[in-house]
């Protein structure tokens, strides 16, 4: 039996999803496909572009507690598929605000638990944008520390999902079959 040596390229390293912000901008989190990026944009362009990254002519927020929004197009879910990365991170907030390892109020707490026993967690379709939410659905913020805080070990886990996804596209892409391989050797810095 011969082997053969290929080499498969990930797309990394990835840059740093928090950054410091300039005055006067907010801070959100763009979800498309398995890609996740932070962008920076000034709040009275935010709605615009928001609707440029959900790619529908109008969105639709969901508000998860009072700080953090989940936005998608209003129609998503009419023209794209599920969002398997948007859903991820949107279940693991309401399980951790559920179980209290995202600091929160009681009452979002307890709204988070009511959510979960009820008909399901809503699904997400398409592009989702995530951003810090003010005193309405209309009033952004930055994202805050312990949002940040939160996410930084979620982003880790959809890197690694992120990495096999590419890593499955490419034995699909070259045609070879998974119990071909022999072995896997990965270089790290």
């Amino acid at each position: 039996m011969s082997t053969r040596d290929w080499t498969f390229d990930l797309a990394l390293p990835l840059p740093p999803m928090r950054v410091s912000l300039p005055p006067n901008t907010y801070d959100a989190i763009v979800i498309d496909g398995d890609t996740c990026a932070s962008v920076v944009m000034e709040p009275d362009t935010l709605f615009r572009h928001m609707l440029t990254m959900v790619s529908d002519p109008a969105a639709t927020c969901l508000q998860v507690n009072d700080t953090i929004g989940f936005w998608v197009g209003k129609d998503s879910a009419d023209h794209f598929d599920r969002s398997p990365a948007a859903n991820y991170v949107l279940e693991r907030m309401l399980s951790d605000i559920a179980v209290g390892a995202y600091p929160d109020t009681e009452e979002t707490r307890l709204a988070a638990v009511a959510r979960f026993a009820g008909p399901g967690v809503p699904v997400l379709h398409g592009p989702c944008v995530i951003t810090g939410m003010g005193l309405d659905e209309r009033v952004l913020a930055p994202l805050s520390a312990v949002f940040w805080d939160w996410f930084e070990p979620v982003q880790e886990v959809m890197d690694q999902l992120r990495a096999g996804h590419q890593f499955a596209g490419f034995l699909r892409d070259q045609e070879i079959p998974v119990r071909s391989i022999v072995s896997v050797t990965i270089r790290s810095e």
